[in-house]
């Protein structure tokens, strides 16, 4: 789907980088987002991540994060995450990501 360009005020960073939710996801692209996601929570700078429906990619991406600055696994990461809100993460962005953190 392509979204409209948003135009952001310029104390705003703005990262899209494009995720589905099947297993045709570039590496390169998703380790960007995971890694990017993992240094604004480090400076501490107040991120928001979203997709579409909130429910899958988003999610799947902080889990990653949180799961490299804690120490955690991705397993352990989603359940912070489901108890704080609904989430159903599809199988391709999971697995993925899954072999993501383990290479790394």
């Amino acid at each position: 789907m392509e979204e409209p360009p948003v135009t952001f005020p310029r104390e705003i960073v703005y990262c899209r980088l494009p995720l589905i939710d099947g297993e045709e996801n570039h590496q390169p692209v998703l380790q960007t987002a995971i890694e990017t996601l993992v240094r604004f929570i480090e400076a501490e700078e107040p991120t928001l991540v979203a997709c579409s429906g909130g429910m899958s990619r988003s999610p799947a991406i902080v889990a990653a994060a949180l799961s490299k600055i804690n120490g955690t696994s991705f397993d352990e990461a989603i359940e912070q995450i489901v108890a704080v809100g609904p989430c159903d993460v599809a199988p391709g962005p999971w697995n993925e990501i899954q072999e993501l953190l383990e290479e790394n």
